[in-house]
């Protein structure tokens, strides 16, 4: 007489099999979704130190006159060396400085930022005209582009009397979803 194998498992068998995977599944799911959560927190704040790392740079570029500033207030100033500037005139570095020290810092809008290369190149926000269409929608932006952000000048005064810059320091100050 022929002994016959087994070709299959059978339905305990199975059924065995599937109520180890549930159990470890249950086991392991919550631990998997806390790795999940600290990964998207992660990211978010890798995106906010981003965001003020591009401030930073912006106002280091305008400090070193590397870009200009156009001056966007309604009232006329008077700046301490005797400058006047009005609505759209732009800023020498040293006013800047004087105007950014004098005002505790300077606001800047996320969507500016990224138009002007300081953030995330790949971003387009809605209205922005993109291969020759107008956007309706924010395309790959992480950040809202109503954000702004707070960018000061860390600075100390020399034996001449002259501000020296010493740093930058940037904070959120409106529509970062923070």
């Amino acid at each position: 007489m022929k002994c016959m194998k087994n070709k299959g498992f059978t339905l305990v068998e199975l059924l065995a099999v599937l109520s180890i995977i549930g159990v470890v599944a249950i086991l392991v799911m919550p631990t998997m979704l806390e790795a999940l959560r600290n990964g998207k927190t992660m990211l978010k704040k890798f995106d906010k130190q981003g965001v003020l790392d591009a401030g930073e740079m912006y106002m280091t570029d305008l400090d070193m006159g590397i870009k200009e500033y156009t001056y966007q207030g309604n009232e006329t100033l008077k700046l301490i060396n005797g400058h006047t500037y009005k609505k759209n005139d732009v800023f020498s570095p040293y006013d800047l400085k004087l105007y950014v020290i004098d005002h505790g810092g300077i606001d800047v809008n996320m969507r500016f930022l990224v138009k002007e290369g300081y953030y995330d190149k790949n971003c387009h926000y809605a209205g922005e005209e993109l291969g020759g269409e107008i956007l309706k929608k924010d395309k790959n932006c992480h950040v809202p582009a109503d954000c702004t952000i707070h960018i000061s000048i860390d600075y100390s005064i020399n034996e001449e009397g002259y501000y020296v810059t010493e740093g930058y320091t940037s904070n959120f100050k409106s529509g970062c979803g923070e």
